[in-house]
C-alpha cells in the first residue's frame, strides 16, 4: 500500500476579490498569524511561479495590446475592417475574446471559421493571466509546491474551468481544496444606512466627522475609497488608508503635446496647455500667446506671430530666450495636417524634448518625474507597434495606456480599506461602502458568439460564458459586508464630480424590497447626515458680512480722460462708465482661466476682416476676381490662421463664414469698380479732435 505524503506548507485563503486588500486576514482577531496566506488571482498566481520556478511574467494589458497589433498588421480576416479604422481597439477586443473563451477551456479547436481566426491572430499574443494559468497547471504535474490546503471564500463551481483544472492539479499532489464555511446571509435585526449628501466632498466630511466621534476604530472597513476620503479622514485626524492619490494635472501634458503636432488643434485644448503649472511655456510668454488665441485662435495667424515675438523680446537673457523659443517651436508648434502620420523620428524629438524640460524641473515639482516615465513608456509602446508612422486617435491610446497609474499614499494603522465587498469574509464592527452608486457596479462581459458556435462549443466540453449566471453570482458576492457587520453606511452623494445626478448601486433596490417586505426586521433609513456609527460632532459658524452694494462711487482723485482715446473706449466710457474705469485706468482684465470659447460671430467678423484685408492689400480688384481670390485664401490658410473652424465639427460654421467672406469681396469689388476708387491702405491708424478730445483709431479701409 501506498499513502500520500503529507504537507507541511502554507494554508492559502483564496478569493478573486483579494488582489487589493481583504478582511480580518490572516491575524484575525487575536492579533497574530503564522503559515497563513491571503491572496487573490495575481497574488496565488505568483506564490505557485515562486514555488515551481517559473519566471512570473505579468505583462500589462497595454503592452499585450500594443505587441499584438504589430503581429496583425501583415495579417488577415474578418477583423480587418476594423483594425484598419481602430487598430488597437480591435486588438484589444480580440485578445479580450480570445481570454475569455481560453479560461472556458478552449484551447483553439477549430468550431467555426471565426473561432479559427480569432486563435490564428492571438496566437503568438504575450501571456495574460489565463496563460499564466494553464502554464502553473502544467508544471504542478512534475513539480511540488510547499501548499498544505487551499481554502475558497466563494463556490468552487463559480470559477471557470481553468481555475478548475489548477485546483486539480493541486489536489493531485496531496493539497486540500477547501470551502471556507459560508455565512449566513439573512440580514435580521440590523441598521442600514444610506448617506445621500449633496456632493462626493459633503460626504467624504460626513463619514470622517462620523468616524472621528467613536471611542475605538477596532473593526472599522472601507470599502472602495479614494483619494477624497483619504484627505476627509486625515483633516479629522483618522489615520489614512494609503488610497491612490488623484493624479497631478502633469499627467495631461503629454497627450496635450502630442495633440500640438497636429493642426488644425482645438484651441481649448492648447489654451489648456498654455495655462498649466508648471508649464512648458513660461507664465509671461503662455499670457501674451493666450491673449492672441482670444482674439483669432491660431498658431499661424497674425496675433499670434505679434504676440510671440512681443514676449520673447521681453526676455532681457539671451539663452533664455533661445531656449524658450527653441521649446515653444518643438512643444507648440504644428508639424502635420489633421488626417496625416506623425512619423516615429517626430514622435521621438517631440516626447525627449518634453522629457528633458520635465527631468530639469522635476526637483522643483515632483510631480513632473511621472511626465518623465510616462513620455518614456510612450515611446517604448510606439517602439513595440512596429509601427513607423501614426495617426493621433493611437497616440492618444498609447499616452493614455502608458500612464503611469495613480500613486498611492502612504498608509496608517487604524482603519483597514479593500477594494471589493466581496473582500470583507470575517466579523466586522462599521463597515464604510464608499461611492455605492450605480456607476461603480461592474458591467457584464459579453462575449458575441452565434447559436452554431455557442453548439460547437458546448459539444467539445467547453462552457459558454454565462452572463446572467456571472452577475447572480456577483450580485450574490455583493452581500458579504450585510453578513459580516454590524453596522453598514452607503455612500451615494446626489451628484458625482462632475455634478451629474448619481443613483444607488442596484443593491440598494434589493435591499430596500426586502425591508419593505419584512417590516420592521431591517432598519433601512436615508438622510444627509449619519447617526450611525456616531453622531458628528458640529459646530455653528459665524457667516462673514455680504458686501454692500453701492449705487455711486467716489473715488479720491478724478479719473481724466486719456491722452488719446478711442471710438471703442468712448463707446465703452459712454455705455458703461465703471466697466472704461476699470479697464483703462484700473487695467482689469479677464485672466488667462476665461478660456478661448466656441466660435463666435465676432470671430468670424475678425476672420473676414483678416481675409479682406489680404485680398484687397494690392489695390482693387474686379468683383469676381475679388471672390476668386478671397475663396483661395480661406480654403489654403484659414483652418491653420483659426483652428478652431478648421476642425471636423465646425464645418457648417466654416461653409457659412467661407460664403460670407467670398460675397462679401465680391460686392466690395464690385463697388469700387462702380465707383472708380482705389484702394489707399487696408488698414491705417487715424488721428482726429473732437472738441478738445483726441481720437485715435484704425480706419479699415481707405
Amino acid at each position: 500500500m501506498s499513502s500520500q505524503p503529507s504537507h507541511v506548507g502554507v494554508n492559502i485563503v483564496f478569493d478573486s476579490a483579494f488582489d487589493n486588500g481583504f478582511w480580518p486576514g490572516p491575524a484575525g482577531t487575536d492579533g497574530s498569524a503564522f503559515g497563513e496566506l491571503w491572496v487573490g488571482p495575481s497574488g496565488l498566481l505568483a506564490f505557485l511561479e515562486t514555488g515551481l520556478g517559473l519566471r512570473a511574467t505579468a505583462i500589462g494589458h497595454a503592452t499585450r495590446t500594443i505587441d499584438l497589433t504589430a503581429k496583425l498588421r501583415p495579417l488577415d480576416g474578418f477583423w480587418r475592417r476594423s483594425f484598419e479604422a481602430d487598430a488597437i481597439a480591435t486588438s484589444k477586443r480580440l485578445l479580450r475574446d480570445r481570454d475569455i473563451l481560453m479560461m472556458q477551456g478552449w484551447k483553439g479547436e477549430k468550431l467555426s471559421p471565426r473561432l479559427d481566426a480569432i486563435w490564428n491572430a492571438t496566437s503568438g499574443a504575450l501571456p495574460g493571466m489565463v496563460d499564466r494559468i494553464c502554464s502553473v497547471s502544467k508544471m504542478l504535474a512534475s513539480r511540488r509546491v510547499d501548499v498544505k490546503a487551499l481554502e475558497l471564500c466563494q463556490p468552487r463551481d463559480s470559477f471557470e474551468p481553468t481555475w478548475h483544472a489548477m485546483f486539480c492539479a493541486l489536489e493531485a499532489q496531496g493539497v486540500a481544496i477547501l470551502a471556507r464555511p459560508a455565512i449566513d446571509q439573512e440580514l435580521g435585526q440590523r441598521s442600514l444606512n444610506l448617506l445621500r449628501p449633496h456632493g462626493p466632498l459633503a460626504a467624504a466630511e460626513e463619514v470622517a466627522a462620523s468616524l472621528a466621534q467613536l471611542g475605538s476604530l477596532d473593526g472599522v472597513v472601507v470599502i472602495g475609497g479614494d483619494s477624497m476620503l483619504d484627505d476627509a479622514f486625515a483633516r479629522h485626524g483618522l489615520p489614512r488608508l494609503g488610497l491612490p492619490m488623484a493624479e497631478p494635472a502633469s499627467h495631461v501634458l503629454v497627450p496635450l503635446v502630442i495633440e500640438t503636432a497636429w493642426a488644425p488643434m482645438d484651441p481649448q485644448s492648447l489654451h489648456a496647455l498654455l495655462c498649466m503649472d508648471p508649464g512648458v511655456v513660461p507664465r509671461a510668454v503662455a499670457r501674451r500667446l493666450l491673449r492672441a488665441l482670444g482674439s483669432m485662435p491660431g498658431r499661424y495667424g497674425p496675433d499670434w506671430q505679434r504676440e510671440h515675438a512681443a514676449a520673447l523680446d521681453s526676455i532681457a537673457d539671451e539663452s533664455s530666450r533661445k531656449a524658450i523659443a527653441t521649446r515653444i517651436e518643438t512643444l507648440l508648434m504644428p508639424i502635420v495636417n489633421l488626417g496625416e502620420a506623425l512619423s516615429m523620428k517626430q514622435l521621438g524629438q517631440r516626447l525627449d524634448a518634453l522629457s528633458h524640460w520635465a527631468a530639469s524641473n522635476a526637483e522643483r515639482e515632483p510631480t513632473l518625474e511621472s511626465v518623465v516615465s510616462q513620455c518614456t513608456r510612450v515611446l517604448d509602446l510606439a517602439q513595440a507597434s512596429c509601427l513607423a508612422e501614426f495617426e493621433l486617435p493611437i497616440l492618444l491610446e498609447l499616452a493614455e495606456a502608458a500612464s503611469v497609474g495613480n500613486s498611492r499614499g502612504r498608509a496608517e494603522a487604524g482603519i483597514a480599506s479593500v477594494s471589493h465587498p466581496a473582500a470583507i469574509v470575517g466579523p466586522a464592527g462599521t463597515t464604510i461602502w464608499w461611492d455605492f452608486t450605480r456607476a461603480s457596479a461592474p458591467k457584464p462581459q459579453s462575449l458575441r458568439l452565434t447559436g452554431q458556435e455557442c453548439t460547437a462549443l458546448a459539444e467539445c466540453g467547453i462552457a459558454v460564458p454565462d452572463v446572467g449566471a456571472s452577475m447572480a453570482s456577483e450580485a450574490r458576492r455583493w452581500r458579504r459586508p450585510l453578513a459580516h457587520s454590524e453596522t453598514v453606511v452607503f455612500v451615494c452623494p446626489e451628484v458625482d464630480e462632475a455634478g451629474e445626478r448619481s443613483y444607488p448601486h442596484p443593491l440598494w433596490d434589493e435591499l430596500s424590497t426586502s425591508a419593505r417586505l419584512k417590516g420592521e426586521e431591517l432598519r433601512v433609513t436615508t438622510s444627509s447626515q449619519l447617526s450611525l456609527p456616531a453622531v458628528a460632532k458640529r459646530q455653528k459658524q459665524v457667516l462673514a458680512t455680504l458686501p454692500q452694494s453701492f449705487e455711486e462711487v467716489q473715488t479720491t482723485s478724478r479719473l481724466p480722460l486719456r491722452e488719446f482715446e478711442s471710438p471703442s473706449s468712448l463707446k465703452t466710457l459712454l455705455g458703461c462708465s465703471l466697466q472704461w474705469a476699470l479697464r483703462y485706468h484700473g487695467r482689469v482684465y479677464s485672466g488667462i482661466s476665461a478660456g478661448v470659447g466656441e466660435p463666435s460671430p465676432r470671430l468670424y467678423g475678425t476672420v473676414a476682416h483678416y481675409v479682406l484685408a489680404e485680398v484687397f492689400g494690392e489695390g482693387a480688384l474686379d468683383g469676381d476676381i475679388a471672390a476668386a481670390r478671397a475663396g483661395e485664401r480661406v480654403d489654403q490658410d484659414l483652418g491653420r490662421l483659426c483652428e478652431a473652424l478648421g476642425l471636423p465639427r465646425y464645418q457648417d460654421e466654416l461653409g457659412i463664414v467661407r460664403r460670407a467672406i467670398v460675397e462679401s469681396a465680391r460686392r466690395l469689388g464690385e463697388l469700387l469698380e462702380e465707383s472708380g476708387a482705389h484702394v489707399g491702405s487696408v488698414e491705417k491708424e487715424v488721428i482726429g479732435v473732437f472738441g478738445n478730445l483726441q481720437l485715435k483709431g484704425r480706419a479699415d479701409m481707405i
